[in-house]
């Protein structure tokens, strides 16, 4: 992303000369030296050589997702997937919750979250938020005397109907019946 908003900033809007081009990537390498520096990366000398006077804009970005890869944080992929399952469970009332804010919100892209999350979990994402989902909603018939027509809303849908069909799918059915 950030080689992108460099390229589009400095080549097609600004459209920079020879010489701001250069001193663009001299900064560009002095950054990537002192992340290795300060994060005591050992780094191969076959990919430093990436760094040197004819590098070109495509070296450098290269360079810095190996150095991001490199200097990842050591949580793996279970750790995130349980972290965004309490998410998911503190957080199922909120009708907006989604896959594109979840993976939004956890800084990872939408096709690897789901692809992780049926991994991981066994089910898509939208099917386990639907299980949490009815498992709150019956919980709650069977505990409170809630209204049905609040009840979807606290457990996260935006419409009544669609509540009571997801609700009879899981059940068998209606979620007054099962109150009854």
């Amino acid at each position: 992303t950030i080689f992108n908003f460099i390229k589009d900033e400095n080549f097609k809007k600004r459209k920079l000369n020879s010489r701001q081009v250069k001193w663009l990537l001299e900064n560009i390498e002095i950054t990537l030296l002192k992340v290795i520096r300060d994060n005591d990366i050992s780094y191969d000398d076959s990919s430093l050589a990436g760094l040197s006077e004819d590098s070109t804009l495509e070296n450098y970005e290269q360079i810095a997702l190996e150095l991001c890869e490199k200097n990842k944080q050591p949580e793996n992929d279970n750790q995130l997937i349980v972290r965004i399952q309490a998410y998911i469970d503190e957080n199922y009332g909120d009708p907006s919750l989604c896959l594109s804010r979840i993976s939004d919100l956890f800084h990872i892209s939408k096709s690897y979250f789901s692809f992780l999350f049926k991994k991981t979990v066994g089910v898509n994402f939208s099917t386990y938020l639907e299980q949490v989902r009815m498992t709150q909603a019956k919980h709650l018939l069977e505990t409170t005397d809630i209204k049905i027509a609040d009840l979807y809303v606290a457990v996260g849908y935006n419409n009544l109907t669609s509540f009571r069909r997801a609700f009879k799918k899981k059940y068998g059915v209606a979620p007054n019946a099962l109150r009854e």
